[in-house]
């Protein structure tokens, strides 16, 4: 046999044996012959599962430890695997001597196992001095004793952007110099349409007509052609009894709440577009660009003229300076006292772009007068808590709102509101002041002072909103707008009629209705 055929039969017959040897025993290759890596991995699965149902407390994701306690965590890890490999039956070093399974843990292991890693407080923790988070609400429990709530707690009041309610105001003429709503004391209003004048009694709803100019005057007098006459302003006095209406033939009626006329006031070359009361005293602007100031309660009643241009002239008698300066030279679209019954001073809006704050002791010329606008100014203010605060707007081509102190005549606050500003009102129980506008959005706009930041825009009119009157309880304000639509909007709060009547104010009902004023 050569040394090829026996290599060959030696391993046929070394193959042959061990097949057999396979063949004859039962070989489990699962327990035997598994890898290194896999049987490592199999016995380590079972160690963190009996370690995981024996310490409910453990928690295998810490995302951080403290840096001080290195030490405490090698002992806590070390003494861990030898607790999990008493209860595995992997190791009997410790045992006690009573053969129970049971591993006592060092007294450093079990100092670290009280202290929580993560530990969860009531309350975060300080920051550092000088640190400002935006997201401070987050981390405060709760307000105490004028904490983050208290502070907060009505700054950001809920204001219903749809008006309460909507009456139709038929013929209202679309006219910025005109003032043509008014809201009196008695909760009736005032407003002029056309050629006649109309109350609303927002208590009961009830509508009666006034005073018609064109109907009442044809039969007295046939030779005037009464049918171009038409409201220009409206003003009630102090206690609601009297209302007051300037006209196109350059006359002011006074009417009680039945219609009946009490007294008429002439002396104006133009017509009357602008009134305002204080006590007794009448001021009355018109387009002949003087402002005439009657005492109703003497028969003479005029008192003094301010600015004498344009043939504003004095007439009726009374104190009147002949060498006034003529300060206004266009028409008076705007008129206001800064008190309905002791007023010191009045506010005077022209299309000259002038404003003028005048003084009863002084005829001659205006206290202060500002020029700061661009356009015609309307839109007269005095701030309520603060009367020396004076707010005014400017028409299309100025669009600023500002804010006055007539104490030095300075400048104090102004915003662009970015559309003409027909009329201003303040807020009488927070620090807020409401506009109107025309032209694009035609909305009423509030805004904090004296940030002047926007915070509300009410919509709804279709068309410039030229008057607005606040309610006697001031929180509804009605607008009127060239859309010949009147609207009525809860805008203001009085907090301290809610604290003390809580349950008259919420009901739903009455909320709808304007005689819940």
């Amino acid at each position: 046999m050569n040394n090829a055929d026996f290599f060959g039969s030696t391993v046929d017959e070394s193959w042959m044996d061990s097949m057999a040897a396979f063949n004859n025993v039962a070989y489990d290759i699962t327990d035997k012959q598994m890898t290194t890596w896999k049987k490592q991995s199999k016995t380590g699965g079972g160690k963190l599962s009996a370690s995981a149902s024996k310490r409910k407390d453990a928690d295998r994701f810490i995302p951080i430890r403290d840096e001080h306690k290195f030490d405490q965590q090698q002992t806590y890890h070390t003494d861990t695997k030898r607790v999990d490999a008493a209860h595995n039956g992997n190791g009997n070093d410790n045992d006690d001597d009573d053969g129970s399974s049971h591993v006592h843990r060092s007294d450093s292991t079990a100092e670290y196992e009280q202290h929580k890693i993560l530990s969860f407080k009531t309350k975060a923790p300080e920051p550092s001095d000088g640190y400002i988070s935006n997201l401070r609400v987050l981390y405060t429990v709760g307000a105490q004793n004028g904490g983050v709530k208290s502070q907060h707690k009505g700054k950001h009041r809920h204001i219903n952007q749809t008006a309460e309610r909507i009456l139709d105001a038929p013929d209202l003429m679309d006219d910025f110099y005109l003032n043509l709503l008014d809201w009196s004391c008695g909760n009736v209003i005032a407003i002029g349409l056309g050629s006649s004048v109309y109350l609303w009694n927002s208590e009961n709803g009830e509508i009666s007509l006034l005073h018609d100019y064109a109907g009442n005057n044809n039969s007295s007098n046939s030779n005037s052609n009464n049918d171009d006459v038409y409201v220009c302003s409206v003003a009630w006095n102090h206690n609601g009894q009297y209302v007051a209406v300037g006209d196109s033939k350059h006359a002011v009626t006074l009417f009680d709440q039945t219609g009946k006329t009490l007294r008429k006031l002439s002396g104006h070359c133009n017509r009357v577009s602008s009134l305002s009361w204080n006590h007794s005293v009448l001021s009355t602007g018109c387009a002949d660009s003087t402002i005439r100031n009657h005492d109703v309660r003497k028969k003479k009643s005029l008192v003094s003229v301010f600015g004498c241009g344009g043939g504003g002239g004095a007439s009726g008698g009374g104190a009147v300076a002949d060498d006034a300066e003529q300060q206004h030279e266009q028409e008076i679209c705007g008129l206001r006292w800064d008190h309905n019954v002791s007023g010191k001073y009045l506010a005077s809006g022209s299309n000259d772009n002038k404003c003028c704050v005048w003084c009863l002791e002084n005829t001659t010329r205006p206290v202060h007068q500002f020029t700061e606008s661009l356009s015609a100014v309307k839109a007269l203010a005095w701030c309520p808590w603060n009367r020396s605060l004076l707010a005014n707007g400017g028409g299309s081509g100025d669009r600023k709102i500002r804010v006055y102190s007539v104490t030095d005549g300075t400048l104090c606050h102004y915003v662009d509101t970015e559309s003409q500003v027909c009329s201003l009102i303040w807020n009488p129980f927070e620090k807020e002041l409401l506009s109107s506008h025309g032209f694009s959005r035609n909305q009423l706009s509030i805004w904090k002072y004296p940030s002047l930041k926007k915070t509300h825009d009410l919509t709804g009119h279709t068309s410039r909103v030229l008057h607005t009157a606040l309610s006697p309880n001031g929180e509804m304000v009605c607008s009127a707008a060239a859309d010949e639509t009147l609207r009525f909007w809860k805008v203001f709060e009085n907090t301290s009629r809610k604290r003390n009547s809580r349950g008259m104010m919420g009901d739903s009902d009455e909320k709808r209705k304007p005689n819940a004023l």
